[in-house]
């Protein structure tokens, strides 16, 4: 398990998602956990699954909130 903080963090940890980028998965509360993203085996096996339905749905998805740090929650 890793908490991924940045954009570079998340191209190294995750080089096979496609379609996803870092701003749509991070926490949005930015007050305590400074918009991070807690990545395990389960939130990348979800990230590959949502990039292989966006392509076989041949257009985009767009995730809206998809972590939330336990204070934001």
């Amino acid at each position: 398990m890793s908490i991924i903080r940045n954009v570079s963090e998340y191209r190294e940890h995750c080089p096979d998602v496609k379609y996803f980028n870092f701003n749509e998965i991070m926490c949005h509360c930015r007050h305590y956990c400074g918009g991070s993203f807690l990545l395990n085996e389960d939130s990348k096996k979800f990230l590959k699954t949502m990039d292989e339905f966006r392509v076989f749905l041949g257009k985009p998805i767009y995730l809206t909130n998809l972590y939330r740090c336990p204070q934001h929650n």
